[in-house]
């Protein structure tokens, strides 16, 4: 699983860094065998360095928390560490519901137009929470959409 981060900074960097190591710890007690990295997706060249794809990608206030005209370049490092048929799940608050203080939000149909091309939606859900409404995605890539080659 790839947990993602869009964000330059030192404390979000750190707390995923201490997420990635609690993980690790509990795999190992499991004995569980997986790979756990935290990125930041907006740096397309660090992204393309990763020699590895996966089947699942976890957003949890990723997406909604960037601006606008970054979501692209995030799309676009979806497709270097995606594979066919890889889940993308998406959880993200809608612009403009109840609570304003925040990250920016999603336009209600955003996601799946920015990803269009790459993932279809499998399941979408509207969550009225207290203090925003919130989307939930299940998406797959699509098995047409082709991995770009790497130079």
């Amino acid at each position: 699983m790839l947990t993602v981060r869009a964000r330059r900074g030192t404390s979000v960097a750190h707390q995923m860094k201490v997420a990635i190591r609690k993980a690790r710890t509990k795999a190992q007690k499991l004995g569980v065998k997986c790979d756990l990295h935290a990125m930041d997706f907006l740096d397309t060249e660090a992204v393309s360095k990763l020699s590895m794809t996966f089947d699942v990608i976890l957003d949890v206030g990723c997406f909604h928390s960037m601006p606008a005209q970054d979501r692209l370049t995030y799309k676009e490092s979806f497709k270097l560490v995606s594979q066919p048929r890889s889940t993308y799940l998406l959880w993200c608050f809608l612009r403009g519901s109840r609570w304003t203080p925040g990250p920016p939000g999603v336009a209600r149909d955003e996601p799946e137009k920015i990803f269009v091309n790459l993932y279809h939606v499998v399941e979408k859900r509207i969550l009225n929470t207290h203090f925003r409404e919130m989307l939930f995605y299940i998406m797959q890539r699509d098995s047409e959409a082709k991995k770009p080659n790497k130079m």
